[in-house]
């Protein structure tokens, strides 16, 4: 089992545990979500429990194997797929709700494949789940931590979202854009709409809550911000300043699609 695959197993075990214990979709601040958009730090602060931090240990011993060998291969999974029975897991703070709160969709990539050789440019891992009724979790893996201030002047850690595959604003197939971006000096969470350029419109931003916690990247994102989608396809990516090109697609050839389906329709 690889690093990579450790982190994500924790940051998926953890998010599952407050689902599970019926907690609100608001993640303690290394994990991520915070009720608003982070203010002034660029960066969130690492801290939670001993007795939290054991939990997640003890847990993830329990669920390494089965969700993450067999997905030692080339090809992307959904976690869901890989994982026990609930039956399987003696723990009694775990049940049913945890193997449902996994059900979204995933993509591993390689690690060493992007254009660019700083590591937090490097995609390995990419997460899209539902996060609690409207809102979805997107989270992003990369082969190295993203440092406090970035040397570039501005960077992108992006997915693409195609809610409709019939319509192309301004020629792309995505309607929307989920994405944390550096500039400025500071990081910053954001939903682009790209629907109203089918109407000759201007693009819709909306700030999101967002986190970086070392090398993983996540953000929270209302349903009603990507126009209450059930279904959709996507991809993720990291990329400079535009016109410049992405440095590193998960999947790899930045055309494929992966498919994210809602579970709880309200």
């Amino acid at each position: 089992m690889s690093e990579d695959d450790i982190r994500l197993a924790i940051v998926v075990t953890r998010y599952a545990l407050a689902r599970d214990a019926g907690a609100t979709p608001i993640w303690h601040q290394d994990d991520v979500i915070q009720s608003s958009p982070p203010s002034a730090s660029p960066r969130l602060t690492k801290e939670f429990s001993m007795s939290t931090r054991a939990s997640f240990v003890a847990l993830a011993c329990v669920l390494g194997t089965a969700l993450f060998v067999v997905g030692c291969g080339s090809s992307p999974t959904s976690p869901s797929s890989l994982l026990p029975s609930a039956a399987s897991v003696s723990d009694g703070r775990v049940t049913v709700g945890l193997w449902q709160t996994l059900r979204g969709s995933a993509v591993r990539d390689a690690r060493g494949d992007s254009a660019s050789p700083s590591p937090y440019l490097d995609v390995v891992h990419a997460l899209v789940t539902e996060q609690g009724q409207g809102t979805l979790f997107f989270m992003m893996v990369l082969a190295g931590a993203i440092p406090t201030a970035p040397s570039e002047p501005f960077l992108l850690w992006v997915f693409h979202v195609d809610t409709n595959p019939a319509t192309s604003p301004d020629g792309l197939y995505n309607e929307y854009i989920v994405r944390v971006r550096w500039s400025g000096g500071a990081f910053a969470g954001e939903v682009i709409d790209r629907t109203p350029l089918l109407r000759g419109g201007a693009l819709i931003t909306t700030p999101i809550p967002f986190g970086i916690d070392g090398a993983t990247v996540k953000m929270s994102a209302p349903l009603g911000t990507l126009g209450n989608p059930s279904r959709f396809g996507w991809n993720a990516a990291t990329r400079p300043l535009p016109p410049a090109a992405y440095l590193d697609f998960a999947p790899d050839d930045g055309i494929e699609l992966r498919t994210w389906t809602q579970t709880n329709p309200s």
